[in-house]
C-alpha cells in the first residue's frame, strides 16, 4: 500500500516513469509464447490480433466453457487447454511470457496480478478491475517490476489518430485550458430490464465450470441468462454497468489530454443499483483538482448513461444542427469546445467559424497491440501501461461506488484509499471467496 506522506502526484509520476522504461524480457528463439485467459468473446478478438504478428505463438488457451471457446481451440490445435487458469502457472509457468485477461471482470485483478508475479508481460481487457483497491494494488505491482510491460485494452487510446489528435489539440492550448467535460453513452448492451431479486436455480450446463466461473465471487446458484455469457455486466458482483464497460474508453483521451490524477469528490445524481443489478441510467459528477493542462479551479467531469444526456444548454452553445454522437465527449475549454465521437470520427471544435480551416495533427498510425508485442521485444513502450490504468480504472470505479450513494458528494483522500463516507468505505475492496484468496490481493 501507499505511504500516506507520498503524494498522489509523485506517486503517479514514479509509476509512469518505472512503466515506460521497462526493458523486454528475453524471448526463448525470437518468439513470444503466450496464453490466453478467456477463449471467445474480446478474447478472441485479442488473439486475432495478437497472433498476426509472427513472433506470437499461442501457447495456451484458458476458458471455463468448452462450448464457447471451441472455436478458438480448433483455430489453434497446438495449443494447450486448460478450464482452470491456476492449473496454467502451476504446470506452465516456465513455458509462457505473456497473456492477455478477456474474461469477466471480477477476475481481472486475480490473474492479472498472479501473471505479474510469474514474471508475464499482461494485456489486461478494460476495464482493469472490479474495485478501487485492484485499481490500486495492480498498479503498484507493475510499478515495482519494471521490466514487464502491461498494457490495458482500450484499443482507441492508440488506434487509428482521432483520441491521439484530441490530445493533441489540447495539450497545445487549441480550446484553452479546460474547467468542464461532458462524457456519455447511449449503449443498450447493459439496458435490459433484470429480474430482481434473482432467485431460483437452473441445471450448471454440462460444458461451463461454474465453480471456476464464479472465482473468487461469492457461491451462488446457476440461473439460465442471467450471468453468462454477457449479462454479467448488468450484476454489481461481475460488473461495473455501463460506466465500468465504457467509462476507460471515453474517459481514456480525457485522462491523457488532462493529465488527471485522482478526483476530489463524487457524485451520483441517478438511481441506486440493487443487489443484483445496475441501474440502466446513471449519472455521475466528478470533481478533479487542477493540473497544467486545467482552469486554476480543476475540472468538472460529467458522465451520463442509458436515457440520460448532457445538459441541454451545451447543444444551445454548439448551435443548431448539432447532434451529439451515440457515445463521446464534449470538452470545454477557455477558447473553445470539441466535441469527440468514441469511435471513427476527427474531433470537431467549436465555434466552428473560430476553428475552421484549423488542420489536424497528422500523426502515424499505430496499432495498441501491436505496441504492447513490440513493447516485450523492447522496440516500443506501452501507452497505457497499468501505472496509467490503475488512476484511471480508481476514478471509473470510484463513480460505480458513487452510484450506491444517489445525491451524496463523497469526498475521496486518493492517498489514504478512502472515502469520507464510512459505508461507502466498505466498496473499496470486496472480500475473495475462501479459498480463492489471491497472493498480493
Amino acid at each position: 500500500m501507499l505511504h500516506h506522506d507520498l503524494t498522489r502526484r509523485s506517486f503517479l509520476k514514479a509509476m509512469t516513469a518505472a512503466g515506460l522504461a521497462a526493458p523486454a524480457l528475453r524471448q526463448r528463439n525470437g518468439a513470444l509464447n503466450h496464453v490466453t485467459f478467456g477463449g471467445a468473446g474480446m478474447a478472441a478478438t485479442d488473439i486475432g490480433f495478437l497472433t498476426k504478428d509472427p513472433r506470437v505463438r499461442l501457447h495456451a488457451i484458458v476458458d471455463v466453457d468448452e462450448v464457447r471457446s471451441r472455436a478458438m481451440r480448433e483455430q489453434f490445435p497446438k495449443a494447450l487447454y486448460f478450464r482452470d487458469w491456476r492449473d496454467v502457472f502451476a504446470k506452465e509457468a516456465g513455458n509462457f511470457e505473456s497473456c492477455n485477461v478477456a474474461i469477466p471482470d471480477h477476475m481481472h485483478a486475480a490473474i492479472a496480478m498472479t501473471a505479474l508475479r510469474h514474471g508475464k508481460h499482461v494485456y489486461c481487457q478494460k476495464p482493469l478491475c472490479h474495485t478501487l483497491f485492484e485499481s490500486r494494488r495492480l498498479a503498484e505491482e507493475a510499478a515495482a517490476r519494471p521490466n514487464l510491460v502491461t498494457q490495458l485494452g482500450v484499443q482507441r487510446h492508440s488506434e487509428p489518430q482521432d483520441y491521439r489528435q484530441a490530445v493533441r489539440l489540447i495539450q497545445t492550448g487549441t480550446i484553452g485550458p479546460v474547467h468542464t467535460v461532458y462524457s456519455w453513452c447511449t449503449s443498450t448492451r447493459e439496458r435490459a430490464p433484470q429480474p430482481d431479486p434473482l432467485s431460483g436455480a437452473d441445471p450448471v450446463p454440462p460444458e461451463l465450470a461454474w465453480d471456476l466461473w464464479l472465482g473468487v465471487a461469492e457461491e451462488r446458484p446457476f440461473l439460465a441468462g442471467q450471468y453468462h455469457p454477457g449479462v454479467w455486466r448488468s450484476r454489481p458482483d461481475f460488473g461495473e454497468g455501463l460506466l465500468g464497460d465504457f467509462g476507460p474508453h471515453v474517459l481514456d483521451p480525457v485522462f491523457t489530454a488532462l493529465e488527471l490524477t485522482a478526483p476530489r469528490t463524487i457524485r451520483s445524481l441517478g438511481p441506486q443499483p440493487t443487489a443484483h443489478s445496475w441501474p440502466i441510467e446513471s449519472e455521475v459528477i466528478y470533481d478533479f483538482p487542477p493540473t497544467r493542462r486545467t482552469a486554476p479551479r480543476g475540472v468538472t467531469i460529467g458522465w451520463t448513461d442509458g436515457n440520460r444526456r448532457p445538459p441541454r444548454q451545451l447543444m444551445s452553445d454548439l448551435g443548431e444542427g448539432v447532434e451529439l454522437f451515440p457515445i463521446g465527449s464534449a470538452i470545454i475549454g477557455t477558447e473553445g469546445t470539441m466535441l469527440l465521437q468514441h469511435y471513427g470520427h476527427p474531433p470537431r471544435l467549436f465555434p466552428e467559424a473560430k476553428f475552421r480551416g484549423l488542420p489536424m495533427p497528422d500523426l502515424p498510425e499505430r496499432g495498441h497491440r501491436a505496441e504492447f508485442i513490440d513493447a516485450c521485444f523492447g522496440l516500443d513502450r506501452a501507452s497505457a501501461p497499468f501505472t496509467y490504468a490503475g488512476p484511471l480504472n480508481e476514478a471509473v470505479v470510484a463513480g460505480t461506488v458513487a452510484q450506491r450513494f444517489p445525491g451524496e458528494r463523497l469526498a475521496w483522500d486518493a492517498a489514504k484509499l478512502r472515502f469520507d463516507n464510512l459505508k461507502a468505505n466498505d466498496h473499496i475492496r470486496r472480500r475473495y471467496r475462501k479459498g480463492w484468496e489471491i497472493a498480493g490481493l
